[in-house]
């Protein structure tokens, strides 16, 4: 009898004395500006201009010229969260935002994609 007491306080102990072992911690990275789906549903193929879409998202992360004119492309990434590590880490969350509009050469917008993960 003594000796399953035993074995459960040592468990026990050894349960409470686990979580003292790892790291907790809150950090957080962002990178780029947050990319609202309610301004990329106010984009209008044919109708949008340039200076539409500086306005909504500020300057694009790269812009690349194409024959057919250019092509804006904006990234938004956090991370971060409530994290415990101790062998590995558990908790954390990562968003990634994507957004890529095609202008032609009079500024207007052709097409557009948004992926959000």
């Amino acid at each position: 009898m003594l000796k399953k007491m035993l074995s459960v306080l040592t468990v026990i102990t050894f349960a409470l004395s686990l979580p003292g072992c790892g790291i907790i911690k809150t950090q957080s990275a962002i990178r780029g500006h947050n990319i609202a789906s309610g301004d990329v549903n106010s984009i209008q193929k044919g109708t949008s201009t340039e200076k539409d879409i500086l306005k909504l998202f500020g300057p694009p992360t790269k812009v690349r010229d194409t024959e057919e004119g250019k092509e804006y492309f904006y990234e938004y990434a956090k991370t971060g969260g409530f994290q415990w590590n101790l062998v590995f880490s558990i908790g954390g969350s990562t968003t990634v935002k994507t957004l890529i509009v095609w202008l032609d050469k009079k500024g207007i917008v052709t097409d557009y994609a948004f992926k959000k993960s």
